[in-house]
C-alpha cells in the first residue's frame, strides 16, 4: 500500500505521481499536485501562506483591532454587541448517569485487573463524562425557529374582511346603518294607494284610492328594498313594485288623507296613507331605514343663518377644535409622535410570523437535531411475564401433588436460536418446600438476616426484551420435578388416573419418600410453549395463553430439539406428543417507565428500587443478541458473565463403573488443587437471587447416554488467570429406595469421572462448542501450563508430563460435549483487539521492534467485525489517540489515523455516527505526552492520507467523515488552551497555538478545499457533507483560535469554489451558512455605533465596508453576486440570508432591546441599497409602472391592460418587449461604462422568492432606527446607484420629469414599499388549499442534480424528464392538515399586519424629513406620486381592522399637512383617494365603515377650509367616484348608508353649524341619490347583458356634460363586452372614449383634431361625441393629456385586433403616429408601422380566403307587458360570427322565459298584429336579416369589410301569397321585402340597436326573380376579389329552380303579359 521510507522528494519539492513516504506525514514546506481530472493539474503550495495566495480585501487582524479599540469598547454600553462573553464555553467533568443504584464495576476490580483491555473498559465505565459546552450554543441551532413555534399558541388572529362572511357582520351597528331582517320581511301592513300612473302629481279623489296589502322586504343580498303591493293579504301574486333604491325624497302628507305620504321615486310621487297616525309614522320610519332618507326640513340650513360666514383657519386639526363632535375632537388631538407611538404597540417579531420559515419545503436549512446523549443501551421490545400458577388436574385440592421448578426463555424459531438466558421461579406452596430443602444448614442455604429480604430474592417475575419482534417468538416453559425414576413412570398418573382421588394421594406420598433422599436432585417432567407477539409489528399478544402441557421426552432435551418441536408448533404438524392435563397460568404487559424494583441480569438493583416489602422484585432477563450490527450498541455498564452449557455424555462404553443415572455437577475453581474450595460465583437456579458454589443438573433415569439441557451462568472475576476453570463431577445416583437407612445415606450420589474446562484458550475466552474426555478421579495438578492437546491450552487430554491420568473410557476419548457463551462488556472473544491491547500494554516502549509489531497489529485491526468494534468503540478510540501521541514512530501514527478513518467508515455504513458522535462529546479527553497533542498530531497525519496518489478510497472516507476528526481537533484545542487558561488567565489568542500549528491547519485547509472541489463532481453527496464538516469546523475554530487568523482561511476558501456553477454556487453558501450560525455572528462583525462619532454607515458594498464587517461583507457580495444566477442558487442564496437575519431577531440576548436591534441591522445597510439596484425585477415585465396620472386611475386602461387570456396583449407586449430591449442595450452600455463588463440577465423574480427578499427588507427597515434610514436616503440621493438594466419607464420619465434621475433611487424605494404590501398580503383563510401546489424545493433540486452526477447520465432524457414528474408530483402532493392551514392562515394574517406598519413608518418618516420636496409643483411631482400611490395601495388591498386605524391616522395626517397638494394641485389625486375611502365605505368591518366615512367628511371640511367657499374638488370628485364605484358593482344600499352617516356628522358638527358647508353636504348627497337613481335598475338586469349595456348608455349619454363621467361608464360597457367575447363593440367604446378625450383638449386647446378625426372609423363618433364638452358640464377639475389619448389609442387599437377587424389600425394610428413624432418617441413609432404591416398583411389574407366573418345580425322584436318600455319595439342584435337563427331564438327565449316566466316565440317573420296576441303571453320574434344598401352606396362599399362595417340599414324578405295560402304555384309566390333603419350604426357601443325606421315593398313573381337576378350581378360587378363562395351559393340556387319547375314552366309564367 505504502512505498518504503527511501523514497525522497524530488528537487522542487513537490511530488508528483507517486506517493509520499509512509514513514513521515507532510511537512510545511512539502508542494503537492491535486489531480482535478486527466488532463489538468493543480499545483498547491503548502509553504505559501494563505494570506499571500488571496488577492483582494483582506480582513482586518480582529484581535489587535479588538486591543486597539479596548477602550471604546469598553464605554459601549452594549459591549456585548462587540465581545465574546466571558463564559463563552466551559469544560467540565458531568457525572455518569447510572440506570443502577450503584455502579456496575466491583470494587476491587481496579485493585484485582491487570489486563490492559479491562482496565480501559473499567475506566470507560466508571469515569466521568468530560463535556466541551458552548453556553450559547442555541444562537447557533436553529432551536430559535421550535421555539416559535411555541409562541404561535398565544397569537392573536387580526380581523381582514376576506375572512368576515356576510352573516357575520358585526350587528352593533349604530341606528343609521342597515336595520335587522328577519326572513327577507322588515314591514307589512295595509295602506290606501293612490293611482301610480301619473308621472308629476298624483290624483287625489275619493274614488281613485285603493286599500292594497303592502310588504316592505328584501329582495337582494345587497341590502336593497322593495315595497310590494297585493289586492289583499295572502294574494299569491304582487299587482306591483316599488323599487326603493330610487326613491330620493319622502314626504309627509297628502292633500285629501289625513294620515298621508308621499314617495318621490323616477321623478314620480306615489302617495299613499295609512289608517293612524302611530301607523303612518311606523312607516315612515321602516321606509327611511330601508331607504337611507330622512325627511328634510321645509327650509333650507343655509336660510336659518343667512348667507353665512367662516374664519378660515390654519390647519384641519384646530379646526376639528370647534366641533363638538368627540369622534371629531379626538381626532383634533392626534399628533404625528402619537401614532407612531400606537403603532409601535404590540409588534410582533417579522420572521416570527412568516409560516414558510417553519414549513417543510420553504423551512430553515439543516434543521435536524444533533443533540447526541452518552451511551446508552440498544433499543428493544421490553415487556414483562407475570407468573400466577401451574396446576395439573391431578392434584390434592388446591395444590399440587408435588413441587415442580419452572423455567421460561425466549426462543426465535426464524432464526433457530434461543434469544434469552433462563427465569427460574418457584410457584410452589410453603408447604411443599420441606420436601426439597434440606433441613440442615449449608453453604447454599440463606439464613440470619438475609430472610427478611425474601420478597426480593424469590422473584415471580421478569423483564424480558426482544431487539427484533416478529410472530416467532415463543415462550418456553420447561417443568422440572424431584427425582423419581423415569419420565413415563412418574407422568403416567398425571395422564391416567387425573380423576382419581386416591392417585394422587398416592403420587404425593411417593414423592415426599424420594424427597427426603432427592430432595435436590431433579429431573424433566414436561414443556408448554405460546407465542409473544401475534404480528410481525411487534404487538404483544396479550389475550392468548400458554398451550397444552406436554410430556418431555428424554431423548428431545436440547435446545435444538425444542426448536424442532417449536416449529412444528407453529406449523400445526399433528405429532405424537403426549399431554399432561393441567394449566399454566401468566400474563404478559407493556413495561411502564421507570419500572420499579427490578434487578439488573448481574443482580444489581436497578433504578428506581424500593425496600418496601409490600411490592414484588423483578429480575430483567438477560437478552442473547444476535450478531447484527443494526442491533448492536456500545458498551457503557461492566458486565461478565459466562454461560455453560452441558449437552451430552457418552458414557455407554465405560467399563470400570456401570453408571446409569448420571447427574452432573458443576464448579467454577481458580485453582487446580483438590484442596482448593470451588468459588461462590454461580448464580441460583432455583428462584432465589443469590449465588451458589455448584449446581446439578437434572438427571436422566437409566441413561448411560444423558443429554442435559441446564444453563449455567458464571460471574466472572475482573481478572483471569490461566488457572481458571470449569469442573464438571460426574456421579450415579440411587434412585431406588434401599432397605436399610443406613446405605441411603452412602450410596446416593456415587462419582464416576471428572471433567475440566480451562475458560481461556490463548489468551482468549472460550465459547461455543467444546469436547473433553472424562477421568475417573483428579490427580493433584490436573491443570498443567505445558500441557500439549491440538494446540489448546489449559485443557485435560492427550499426553502430558504430569501423572497419568486414568480416563473413564479407557483411551481418553473426548466424549462429553459442552457450550460455552460469553456475555462481558470488558474481554472480547476477538484475538486481533486482546493482541493489539497486550502488545501495547508489553511493549509500548518505542523500541522500533515493537513500532513494527505494532503497526502489523493496527493493519490487522482492519478485519475486526463491525459489530465488535461498536461494542468497544470507546476503548479501541480512547487507545488509538493515546497511541497516536505516545509513539514517535510515523508509521505508527500514519497506521493510527488509517485505523481511524477505517473505524469512521465502518460506523457510517452501519448507520451508528451517533455512536462517534456521543464519544466525542462525552468519553473524548485530551492528553498532552512530550508537548504533543491530539489536534496536532491528527492533522499532520490527516495533510498525509490527503496527498496526490492517496487511495482514493481513503480520501472519500476521510471528506465523508471529516466531522469526526474536526470535533476531535477541537475539543482537543479547547482541552489545551483552556488547561493553560488556569495557568495564565491572561494568555491572548493569538499565543494559544503555536505557529507550527498554525501553518499545519492552513495547510490542511488547503488540502482539503482541493480534494473537496476536484471529486465536487464524481462524489457528490460526500462532497456536499465535507463542505457542511468544513464550515462547523472554521465556525468552532473561531471560539477558540486568533479570529483574524480565521478570517484569513474563509477568505481564501470562498475564492476555491471553481468553476462558478450551480454545484460551487451552493457549496460556497453552505460554507458561509455554517460559518454564520456562530452564536457571537454579530460580535465578529463589530457593530460600532459609528454615529456617535459623526459618521454615516456605509450603504454599499466597497472594499472598505468588507474590511470592516468581514464575514457580513463575504455574505452579501456572495449573495450579490449570485442574484445573477438561476433560480435555485438566489434561493439557496437567500434562505442562507434570510436565516441569519431570523437567527438575528429571535436572539434572546437582542429581543426587546431596539437599539441592538439597529445596530445588528445597520450591518445588512447595502442590503438595502441591493435590492433597490434590483427593484425592478420585482415587476413581472421587468417594466417600472408609469408614475402619473395613469398610475393613480382607477380603471388602468394603459399598457397594462390585459387581453382576454389574462396575458399581456401581443400589441402591448411587442410595446413593452421593444422599449426594455431598446433600454436594456441603453443598460449595456452604461455597464460597460461603469467598467463591471457584467451584463445580466433580466429575469424577474418568481413570487416565492420575491417575497422573502422583500421580508428580509421589511425585517432591516422595521429594525434600523429612523435616523439611520434618513442618512440612507440622502446617501442613496447623491450617490449613484448600479443598475443592473435600465427599463424603459426610466428612460421615459428622465426626459418628463425634471427631478426624476435625482429621486430614481427613492422611486425604487417606495416602489418596493408598494411591493411589500402587495407580496405580503394576507389573502384569507378560504384561499389556502389543501395541498401544498408548489415547485419542487431548493434542497429537492439539489439532491436530484447530485444524485444525477453520481451515476452515468442516460442518453436520453426521457428517463430524467420522468423522475423529475415524479419528484415533483411527490413534492406537491403533500398533505396539510387543518392545524396546519390554521397555523398558517394565523401567520400570514400578522405578518401582513407586521409589513403594513412597517411601510406606515417608513412613509410617515419620509414625510417628516421631505416635506419640501413632496410640496413642490403642489405635489405634482414623482415623489408625491409615488409616496401617495403606496398610501393608496393600503386602501386597494385589504388590510386588518387595526391596520386599517393606523392607515386613516396617516391619510388624516397627510390631508393635515398636504392641503394644497389635495386641493390645489392635480385633481387626481382627490379624485382617486375619493374612490378608494367611498369603496371602503362597503366594507365587512364595522369600524372601517365608520372611519371610511368620517374621513370623507374631514376631507370635505377639509377642502372647504381649505377653499374658503366651498368643496367643489370633492364634490365633483365623489361623483365620479360614486359613478365608478356602482359600475364596478358596489353595494348601492351600503353607499345610501354612508350618505347617511356624512349627513349625521354634518349635523352633529356645531363648529360648521354657522356655514354654508352642511348646505354643501346635502347637496352632495343629493346628486350622489341622483346617479344612485340612475342605477337602480342595472341591479334587475345584471343578468341580461344586452339591456344592462343598454342601461349603462343611457347613463354615459345623460352625463355628455360630465366627460370623466362618461368615460367611466364607457369603459364599464368595454369591460361588460369583453367578458362575453365582443371586442369589436368594446373596441368602440375604447374609441369613443378616446374621440371624448381629442374633443376634450381640442377644446382647451392643447389637440386640433378633436373627434372629427375618427369620423373614418365609425359615424357614430362625431355626433356621440362632438357637443359632449360643450353642453356647460362641470370640467374644471378634469385633467385629460395627450398621453391619456395616446394610451387610448394604444388599447383601441389592441381591440380592433381581436376583433379582425384589421383595416381600422390605418385610422387609428393616422391619429397616433403625429403624436409619436411630436413627442420623438421612435421605439413606439417603429412599433405601430410594425403593427401596421402586420394588419395589412392579415387584410391580404382575409381578402383572398374570404373566410372572415364579422358578425350576423336579427332582428328581435318583443311583445308584452313584462318587457315594460320595449313592449312592440324592434332591435337589430349583432352577433358574433356564425350564430344561427336557432342558437339566438333559444338563447333569447330561455332568457326571458326564466326572467319572466310564459315566453313564446313567434316562428315566422311576418308582420305582427299585436291586438290579435294573447295579452297573458310574452313573445319574441327573431328574424335573420342583412346589411342592406342601394345601388349607388354598395358602389362605393367596394370592399367585403366596407359592407360590414358602418352599416344602420337591414333588409329581410317574407314570402306570402295573395290568397292568404301558405304555398303556391311559382305564379302566385309574392315577396315583401322589408328594410329597417337603425338609431345608430354598427357596430357600436353596444350589441342591440333600435330599430326607428321601417319600410316595406311588395314584389310580385317576376319582380322577385328579377330581383333576385339583378342583385346577383350587381355583387358580382363590384367584388373586387372573386367571392367564390358567394358565386357558388347563387349559382347553385339558379340551377336549383330551373330544376325543379322546369324551363317550360318558367316561359309560361314569366312571358305571360297578365303578370
Amino acid at each position: 500500500m505504502m512505498k518504503s521510507s527511501s523514497s525522497k522528494l524530488k528537487t522542487l519539492g513537490s511530488v508528483e505521481n507517486e506517493q509520499l513516504p509512509p514513514s513521515r506525514p507532510m511537512s510545511s514546506n512539502d508542494v503537492i499536485v491535486i489531480r482535478e481530472d486527466s488532463q489538468h493539474e493543480k499545483r498547491v503550495n503548502l509553504d505559501q501562506q494563505i494570506k499571500d495566495l488571496v488577492t483582494g480585501v483582506h480582513p482586518i487582524d480582529y484581535e489587535k483591532e479588538l486591543e486597539d479599540r479596548r477602550t471604546e469598547i469598553k464605554r459601549d454600553r452594549h459591549n456585548d454587541l462587540l465581545l465574546f462573553p466571558d463564559d463563552d464555553i466551559s469544560l467540565f467533568k458531568r457525572g455518569r448517569e447510572l440506570k443502577t443504584e450503584y455502579s456496575t464495576v466491583p470494587p476491587q476490580a481496579f485493585k484485582d485487573a491487570s489486563n490492559l483491555l479491562v482496565r480501559e473498559c473499567l475506566n470507560v465505565y466508571t469515569c466521568d463524562h468530560f463535556v466541551l459546552e458552548r453556553n450559547y450554543k442555541k444562537h447557533t441551532s436553529h432551536d430559535w425557529a421550535q421555539r416559535n413555534v411555541q409562541s404561535i399558541k398565544i397569537l392573536q388572529k387580526p380581523l381582514y374582511e376576506v375572512d368576515v362572511e356576510l352573516d357575520e357582520i358585526d350587528g352593533m351597528q349604530e341606528t343609521m346603518l342597515a336595520p335587522t331582517r328577519e326572513n327577507g320581511i322588515y314591514k307589512e301592513g295595509y295602506l290606501t294607494k293612490s293611482p301610480f300612473h301619473s308621472d308629476n302629481n298624483p290624483v287625489y279623489g275619493t274614488k281613485t284610492y285603493k286599500r292594497r296589502w303592502f310588504t316592505l322586504k328584501q329582495t337582494s343580498n345587497d341590502g336593497s328594498y322593495v315595497l310590494e303591493y297585493r289586492k289583499e293579504e295572502g294574494s299569491a301574486f304582487a299587482k306591483g313594485t316599488l323599487y326603493l333604491d330610487s326613491c330620493t325624497q319622502i314626504r309627509k302628507g297628502v292633500k285629501g288623507r289625513m294620515y298621508g305620504f308621499e314617495l318621490h321615486i323616477q321623478d314620480k310621487i306615489y302617495g299613499l296613507a295609512a289608517d293612524s297616525s302611530n301607523e303612518m309614522d311606523t312607516w315612515i320610519k321602516a321606509l327611511c331605514k330601508g331607504t337611507g332618507i330622512e325627511i328634510e326640513q321645509e327650509k333650507p340650513l343655509r336660510s336659518l343663518f343667512g348667507k353665512g360666514t367662516h374664519a378660515k383657519h390654519k390647519n384641519l386639526r384646530e379646526s376639528l377644535k370647534n366641533s363638538n363632535h368627540p369622534l371629531l375632537q379626538e381626532y383634533a388631538k392626534e399628533t404625528d409622535a402619537g401614532n407612531a407611538k400606537m403603532r409601535q404597540s404590540n409588534r410582533l417579531p417579522i420572521f416570527g410570523v412568516y409560516p414558510e420559515l417553519f414549513s417543510q419545503t420553504y423551512g430553515v436549512l439543516d434543521t435536524q437535531d444533533n443533540t447526541v446523549e452518552p451511551f446508552k443501551d440498544g433499543k428493544s421490545t421490553k415487556f414483562v411475564f407475570y407468573a400466577h400458577s401451574l396446576k395439573f388436574k391431578l392434584n390434592n385440592g388446591d395444590q399440587n401433588c408435588e413441587p415442580f421448578f419452572l423455567t421460561v426463555a425466549l426462543y426465535d424459531v426464524k432464526n433457530n436460536m434461543k434469544i434469552s438466558e433462563d427465569f427460574c421461579f418457584d410457584l410452589n406452596d410453603d408447604s411443599m418446600k420441606e420436601i426439597y430443602s434440606n433441613p440442615t444448614k449449608d453453604e447454599n442455604d440463606v439464613g440470619g438476616e438475609k430472610k427478611k429480604e425474601k420478597v426480593y430474592h424469590c422473584p415471580k417475575q421478569c423483564v424480558f426484551s426482544v431487539e427484533t419482534a416478529h410472530q416467532e417468538i415463543f415462550l418456553v416453559l420447561r417443568i422440572n420435578k424431584v427425582l423419581q425414576g423415569g419420565i413415563t413412570a412418574c407422568a403416567e398418573p398425571y395422564i391416567k388416573g387425573s380423576d382419581n382421588v386416591k392417585a394422587a394421594q398416592k403420587v404425593s406420598k411417593q414423592v415426599q419418600l424420594a424427597g427426603k433422599r432427592l430432595g435436590k436432585l431433579r429431573m424433566p417432567f414436561g414443556w408448554c410453549a405460546k407465542n409473544v407477539f401475534k404480528n410481525e409489528v411487534g404487538d404483544l399478544d396479550l389475550e392468548s395463553g400458554f398451550g397444552s402441557i406436554y410430556k418431555q421426552e428424554s431423548s428431545r432435551l436440547t435446545d435444538d430439539e425444542l426448536l424442532r418441536m417449536l416449529q412444528d408448533l407453529k406449523n400445526e404438524y399433528k405429532i405424537n406428543r403426549t399431554v399432561i392435563p393441567g394449566s399454566f397460568q401468566s400474563k404478559l404487559s407493556p413495561i411502564t417507565s421507570n419500572f420499579p424494583n427490578c434487578y439488573s441480569p448481574s443482580l444489581i438493583p436497578l433504578k428506581p428500587f424500593s425496600r418496601s416489602e409490600d411490592v414484588e422484585a423483578s429480575v430483567e432477563v438477560q437478552s442473547f443478541c444476535p450478531m447484527k450490527t443494526e442491533i448492536a450498541v456500545p458498551f457503557n455498564e461492566y458486565v461478565n458473565n459466562f454461560y455453560i452449557y452441558p449437552i451430552s455424555l457418552n458414557y455407554s462404553s465405560q467399563k470400570a463403573l456401570k453408571a446409569r443415572n448420571i447427574s452432573c455437577t458443576i464448579q467454577f475453581k481458580d485453582l487446580d488443587d483438590l484442596s482448593a474450595k470451588p468459588l461462590k460465583c454461580l448464580y441460583q437456579r432455583n428462584g432465589v437471587c443469590t449465588f451458589t458454589h455448584q449446581i446439578v443438573c437434572p438427571v436422566l433415569h437409566h441413561n448411560t447416554t444423558p443429554a442435559f439441557f441446564e444453563e449455567i451462568k458464571i460471574l466472572l472475576p475482573p481478572q483471569l488467570e490461566k488457572k481458571h476453570h470449569v469442573l464438571f463431577t460426574f456421579h450415579h445416583v440411587s434412585v431406588e429406595q434401599p432397605k436399610e437407612s443406613k446405605e441411603k445415606k452412602k450410596d446416593v450420589m456415587t462419582p464416576v469421572g471428572y471433567s475440566w474446562m480451562a475458560v481461556l484458550d490463548q489468551h482468549v475466552i472460550r465459547g461455543d462448542e467444546n469436547s473433553l474426555p472424562v477421568a475417573l478421579y483428579l490427580p493433584e495438578s490436573y491443570m498443567y501450563s505445558d500441557t500439549v492437546n491440538e494446540g489448546l491450552n489449559g485443557n485435560m487430554g492427550g499426553k502430558t508430563n504430569g501423572p497419568d491420568i486414568k480416563w473413564a473410557d479407557g483411551k481418553g476419548q473426548k466424549i462429553f460435549k459442552v457450550n460455552a457463551k460469553l456475555i462481558s462488556t470488558i474481554y472480547s472473544q476477538d484475538s486481533h483487539i486482546n493482541n493489539l491491547f497486550s502488545h501495547w500494554a508489553l511493549c509500548g516502549d518505542g523500541r522500533p521492534s515493537a513500532d513494527v509489531e505494532m503497526s502489523r497489529l493496527l493493519k490487522l485491526m482492519h478485519a475486526v467485525d463491525v459489530e465488535l468494534v461498536i461494542k468497544f468503540l470507546p476503548v479501541v478510540l480512547n487507545m488509538l489517540f493515546h497511541v497516536l501521541i505516545q509513539t514517535n514512530n510515523e508509521d505508527v501514527a500514519v497506521n493510527v489515523v488509517s485505523l481511524l478513518i477505517r473505524i469512521t467508515s465502518m460506523m457510517h455504513t452501519a448507520n451508528k455516527n451517533h455512536f462517534l458522535k456521543s464519544y466525542v462529546e462525552y468519553t473524548f479527553q485530551m492528553e498532552s505526552i512530550k508537548n504533543k497533542t491530539v489536534h496536532e498530531e491528527l492533522a499532520k497525519n490527516l495533510i498525509f492520507y490527503l496527498r496526490l496518489g492517496a487511495d482514493p478510497t481513503m480520501i472519500a472516507n476521510i471528506l465523508q467523515h471529516s466531522w469526526f476528526f474536526f470535533d476531535v481537533m477541537v475539543k482537543s484545542m479547547a482541552h489545551s488552551h483552556m488547561g493553560r487558561a488556569k495557568k495564565n488567565a491572561f494568555e491572548s489568542r493569538k499565543g494559544r497555538f503555536n505557529n507550527d500549528y498554525t501553518k499545519t491547519l492552513e495547510n490542511l485547509f488547503k488540502v482539503f478545499i482541493d480534494q473537496l472541489v476536484n471529486r465536487a463532481k464524481e462524489k457528490a453527496t460526500v462532497v456536499k457533507e465535507a463542505n457542511v464538516n468544513l464550515g462547523k469546523f472554521i465556525r468552532d475554530c473561531l471560539t477558540h483560535m486568533d479570529r483574524g487568523f480565521v478570517f484569513e482561511i474563509v477568505n481564501y476558501l470562498k475564492d476555491q469554489y471553481n468553476p462558478p456553477d450551480t454545484q460551487m454556487f451552493e457549496l460556497k453558501f453552505e460554507l458561509l451558512r455554517c460559518i454564520s450560525e456562530h452564536e457571537h455572528f454579530v460580535p465578529l462583525n463589530f457593530p460600532f455605533d459609528i454615529r456617535k462619532k459623526g459618521d454615516v454607515h456605509e450603504s454599499t458594498l466597497n472594499d472598505y465596508y468588507c474590511k470592516r464587517h468581514f464575514l457580513v461583507g463575504v455574505l452579501l457580495r456572495e449573495f450579490s453576486n449570485a442574484l445573477y444566477q438561476p433560480k435555485a442558487i438566489r434561493k439557496y442564496a437567500l434562505r442562507v440570508l434570510r436565516n441569519l437575519l431570523a437567527k438575528h431577531e429571535f436572539d434572546e440576548r437582542y429581543i426587546g432591546n431596539v437599539e441592538k436591534q439597529s445596530r445588528i441591522a445597520g450591518l445588512y445597510i447595502p442590503y438595502l441599497t441591493m435590492m433597490l439596484e434590483h427593484s425592478l425585477r420585482f415587476h413581472k415585465n421587468l417594466d417600472r409602472p408609469k408614475i402619473d396620472d395613469s398610475l393613480l386611475s382607477i380603471h388602468r386602461i394603459a399598457p397594462t391592460t390585459p387581453s382576454h387570456d389574462g396575458n399581456m396583449s401581443p400589441i402591448l407586449m411587442k410595446r413593452s418587449s421593444t422599449v426594455s430591449n431598446t433600454f436594456s442595450s441603453e443598460s449595456q452600455s452604461i455597464m460597460s461604462l461603469t467598467g463591471s463588463g457584467k451584463v445580466p440577465p433580466i429575469l424577474p423574480f418568481e413570487d416565492d422568492e420575491a417575497r422573502e427578499f422583500l421580508l428580509c427588507f421589511s425585517f432591516l427597515l422595521k429594525n434600523l432606527h429612523s435616523s439611520i434610514v434618513v442618512d440612507w436616503w440622502r446617501e442613496i440621493l447623491t450617490t449613484p446607484i448600479k443598475r443592473p438594466h435600465v427599463n424603459a419607464a426610466t428612460f421615459y420619465y428622465r426626459q418628463c420629469e425634471k427631478h426624476f434621475a435625482k429621486f430614481l433611487a427613492i422611486i425604487d424605494f417606495f416602489d418596493l414599499l408598494e411591493q411589500c404590501v402587495k407580496r405580503l398580503k394576507y389573502n384569507g383563510s378560504a384561499n389556502l388549499e389543501k395541498t401544498n401546489v408548489t415547485a419542487e424545493s431548493t434542497k429537492q433540486f439539489f439532491e436530484n442534480k447530485y444524485a444525477s452526477l453520481t451515476r452515468p447520465s442516460p442518453r436520453l432524457s426521457v428517463g430524467n424528464s420522468h423522475r423529475r414528474q415524479l419528484s415533483s408530483s411527490s413534492a406537491s402532493q403533500f398533505s396539510i392538515s387543518d392545524y396546519e392551514l390554521e397555523k398558517k392562515s394565523l401567520l400570514e394574517a400578522n405578518l401582513a399586519n407586521e409589513v403594513a406598519v412597517t411601510v406606515l413608518d417608513m412613509i410617515e418618516l419620509f414625510i417628516t424629513h421631505f416635506k419640501f420636496h413632496l410640496e413642490q409643483d403642489d405635489g405634482d411631482n414623482v415623489l408625491m406620486k409615488k409616496l401617495f400611490n403606496v398610501l393608496m395601495t393600503f386602501l386597494r388591498i385589504g388590510q386588518s381592522e387595526e391596520v386599517m386605524k393606523y392607515v386613516f391616522a396617516s391619510l388624516r395626517s397627510f390631508m393635515h399637512k398636504f392641503s394644497s397638494v389635495l386641493f390645489h394641485g392635480s385633481a387626481n389625486v382627490c379624485g382617486v383617494l375619493c374612490y378608494e375611502i367611498l369603496r371602503l365605505c362597503n366594507s365587512k368591518i364595522e369600524s372601517v365603515r365608520t372611519q371610511a366615512c368620517c374621513f370623507m367628511y374631514l376631507l370635505m371640511r377639509s377642502n372647504y377650509e381649505f377653499s374658503g367657499k366651498g368643496c367643489a374638488r370633492v364634490h365633483h370628485q365623489v361623483i365620479v367616484a360614486v359613478s365608478k364605484l356602482i359600475a364596478a358593482g358596489m353595494n348601492r344600499h351600503s353607499m345610501l348608508q354612508s350618505l347617511i352617516i356624512l349627513k349625521n356628522y354634518s349635523v352633529d358638527d356645531k363648529g360648521m353649524k354657522s356655514t354654508e358647508f352642511p348646505a354643501e353636504v346635502r347637496d352632495l348627497i343629493k346628486k350622489v341619490h341622483t346617479v344612485l337613481l340612475a342605477t337602480a335598475q342595472m341591479k334587475e338586469h345584471e343578468d341580461d347583458h344586452e339591456v344592462l349595456v343598454d342601461l349603462q348608455y343611457s347613463l354615459a349619454k345623460s352625463y355628455s356634460s360630465t366627460p370623466e363621467l362618461r368615460q367611466t361608464w364607457l369603459q364599464s360597457m368595454a369591460l361588460i363586452h369583453e367578458k362575453h367575447g365582443d371586442y369589436s363593440e368594446s373596441a368602440m367604446c375604447y374609441i369613443h372614449s378616446a374621440a371624448l378625450v381629442a374633443e376634450y383638449l381640442k377644446s382647451r386647446g392643447e389637440y386640433p383634431g378633436g373627434s372629427s378625426l375618427f369620423r373614418n372609423m365609425s359615424s357614430n363618433i362625431v355626433p356621440d361625441e362632438s357637443l359632449t364638452v360643450d353642453d356647460g358640464g362641470d370640467n374644471s377639475e378634469l385633467i385629460y393629456r395627450t398621453k391619456n389619448l395616446i394610451d387610448l389609442l394604444e388599447v383601441s387599437a389592441d381591440r380592433i385586433r381581436m376583433s379582425e377587424r384589421y383595416e381600422l389600425m390605418g385610422e387609428i394610428y393616422k391619429i397616433a403616429i403625429p403624436l409619436y413624432e411630436l413627442e420623438r418617441n421612435f421605439p413606439l413609432l417603429a412599433i405601430a408601422y410594425g403593427t401596421l404591416k402586420e394588419s395589412y398583411e392579415k387584410v391580404v389574407a382575409v381578402m383572398e380566403t374570404g373566410k372572415r366573418m364579422l358578425g350576423r345580425y336579427y332582428r328581435v322584436a318583443f311583445y308584452g307587458r313584462v318587457f315594460k318600455s320595449n313592449d312592440g319595439k324592434e332591435f337589430i342584435y349583432k352577433e358574433p360570427k356564425l350564430t344561427s337563427l336557432p342558437e339566438i331564438s333559444q338563447r333569447l327565449n330561455e332568457k326571458y322565459d326564466q326572467k319572466y316566466g310564459n315566453v313564446k316565440l313567434i316562428m315566422d317573420s311576418a308582420k305582427v298584429k299585436p291586438e290579435e296576441l294573447n295579452p297573458a303571453v310574452n313573445y319574441i320574434q327573431v328574424t335573420f336579416v342583412e346589411p342592406y344598401f342601394d345601388e349607388d352606396e354598395l358602389k362605393q362599399r367596394v370592399t367585403a369589410f366596407e359592407r360590414e362595417n358602418n352599416i344602420r340599414r337591414f333588409v329581410f324578405e317574407t314570402p306570402f301569397t295573395l290568397s292568404g295560402k301558405a304555398r303556391g304555384s311559382l305564379s302566385e309566390q309574392h315577396k315583401r321585402k322589408t328594410i329597417l333603419t337603425t338609431s345608430h350604426s354598427f357596430p357600436y357601443v353596444k350589441k342591440r340597436i333600435l330599430v326607428v325606421q321601417q319600410e316595406q315593398y311588395e314584389l310580385s313573381p317576376i319582380e322577385v326573380k328579377a330581383f333576385s337576378q339583378h342583385s346577383l350581378i350587381l355583387r358580382l360587378d363590384n367584388d373586387r376579389g372573386v367571392d367564390f363562395w358567394g358565386i357558388s351559393f347563387h349559382f347553385n340556387q339558379h340551377v336549383f329552380f330551373l330544376k325543379f319547375f322546369g324551363q317550360k314552366e318558367e316561359k309560361t309564367n314569366f312571358f305571360n303579359l297578365s303578370l
